[in-house]
């Protein structure tokens, strides 16, 4: 065994250790409990990824549309979610778990609330921790080995169920009824602060319908060639595309852009909503698996996405626009899958988005 491998081997292992401790001190039973009453205080821990936050988007608006008179919390992980949820108004209070530590214990942790939700599928110290340290008298998450003794009730959905419908999942918890793979609607983006140049810009886009190619992705195995994109939009002369990258891959974008007549030359965004606005108009999408699918479901636009070949990342993340292709490497790497499959692939769905 390596050393690497050692060393993962003992984090599994102090953390189901911890996980059982807290488990055996919250003494909650075996995760079977029914939930009776209307939910008055309702705290949902949410992801430090923003795909899957935008994938809760529909369980959080969800609950405000049930539960109208309620207050609900959000906790996050993320500064970054923090200001992402800020103004949501299906929250009443947004709160950060790691810093404002003042904000936090008054806020959260001296309340009681009716119920708490974690979302967290995987296993996660930090959702562990807050589960046990904050009090309701009902505490719901997904069924996991990590996750016994902690939690009133486990919801035991397939693991590859859509993660949006796994959260969405909780609705049933609360109405005592059987967990299924209830659908609450479509995912939404919060508005945040948006520049008035990208205003303007988002504005130039109405009716033109452009496309758009999204290059960044969360890590090496999910990028596509620069020499691939290129070739991809100088196969349709005829159409205009915009590209949008994280600012690390600002020279792949500018790289691309020069050799692309087609492409246009757009301002740059400073935060996930400015994107979106940028994203709204658009006659289609096509992007690495990353939260620009999701987001693209948001305003329904038409996607192709590039997927590794991983079938929980195609079954738990795939596009819920009502258009859309998966492009799927023949390997762990998107970088494997062939200029053909992407070129096929984009054409079917150009077609079907007239």
């Amino acid at each position: 065994m390596s050393s690497t491998q050692s060393k993962s081997v003992k984090k599994r292992e102090k953390r189901r250790a911890f996980s059982a401790l807290l488990g055996a001190l919250a003494r909650r039973g075996d995760g079977s409990e029914a939930f009776r009453g209307e939910p008055k205080r309702i705290m949902v821990l949410v992801s430090e990824r923003f795909g899957d936050t935008i994938l809760l988007t529909p369980l959080f608006r969800s609950l405000r549309e049930r539960y109208p008179d309620a207050v609900i919390h959000a906790l996050t992980f993320r500064r970054s979610i923090e200001s992402f949820l800020q103004n949501d108004p299906n929250f009443d209070q947004v709160f950060y778990a790691k810093g404002e530590y003042g904000r936090y214990i008054r806020g959260v942790l001296s309340r009681r609330y009716d119920v708490l939700f974690n979302p967290k599928d995987s296993v996660s110290t930090n959702f562990l921790l807050q589960s046990f340290l904050i009090r309701a008298r009902f505490k719901v998450a997904h069924a996991h080995t990590y996750h016994e003794g902690l939690f009133d009730h486990l919801i035991r959905l397939e693991y590859l169920t859509h993660f949006s419908y796994r959260a969405c999942a909780l609705l049933d918890v609360l109405a005592s009824r059987e967990s299924g793979t209830e659908a609450c609607g479509r995912p939404y983006m919060p508005v945040m602060d948006a520049s008035q140049e990208i205003k303007a810009f988002a504005a130039s886009l109405q009716g033109r319908r452009v496309i758009g190619i999204n290059i960044s992705a969360g890590n090496a195995v999910r990028y596509w060639q620069n020499e691939k994109w290129i070739e991809l939009v100088q196969r349709f002369p005829g159409e205009q595309f915009i590209l949008f990258s994280a600012p690390k891959d600002l020279e792949r974008k500018l790289a691309i852009a020069k050799e692309c007549s087609n492409v246009m030359e757009t301002p740059s965004t400073a935060n996930m909503y400015e994107a979106a606005l940028l994203l709204q108009p658009l006659r289609l999408l096509v992007t690495p698996d990353t939260s620009f699918i999701h987001m693209a479901a948001c305003y329904n636009i038409p996607v192709v996405g590039l997927y590794r070949d991983r079938i929980h990342a195609r079954k738990r993340f795939s596009p819920l626009s009502a258009i859309s292709r998966m492009v799927v490497s023949p390997s762990g790497s998107v970088g494997d899958i062939p200029l053909r499959k992407v070129d096929e692939a984009f054409r079917d769905v150009l077609e079907r988005s007239v």
